[in-house]
């Protein structure tokens, strides 16, 4: 299902930025602290940020396939975020 909003990343943590399987997103950090951007094939949470896209604060991320963000993870349709810093990120997600 298609969803365009807002989200608050927690730190310390990934934090699912799909409730549903995506194709495609946009991201833009409306925070000053960088991200990490993982992709999964499935629901289940990353245990780290390896393989994750650094997102800076005010970056942007404009409407990319998941495929191309992500090539060497088959499958992949979830996207989680995991701040760097010590404090919760907010950011504008949509994704389809």
């Amino acid at each position: 299902m298609p969803s365009d909003d807002r989200f608050t990343a927690l730190p310390g943590q990934p934090n699912l930025i799909t409730a549903a399987d995506a194709a495609a997103i946009f991201v833009q950090n409306r925070s000053s602290a960088a991200v990490e951007v993982i992709g999964t094939a499935d629901a289940t949470p990353p245990v780290d940020t390896s393989g994750g896209i650094l997102l800076e604060g005010k970056g942007v991320i404009l409407n990319e396939a998941l495929s191309d963000l992500f090539p060497g993870v088959p499958g992949v349709v979830r996207v989680w975020i995991w701040p760097t810093g010590d404090h919760a990120v907010e950011l504008k997600v949509s994704y389809a």
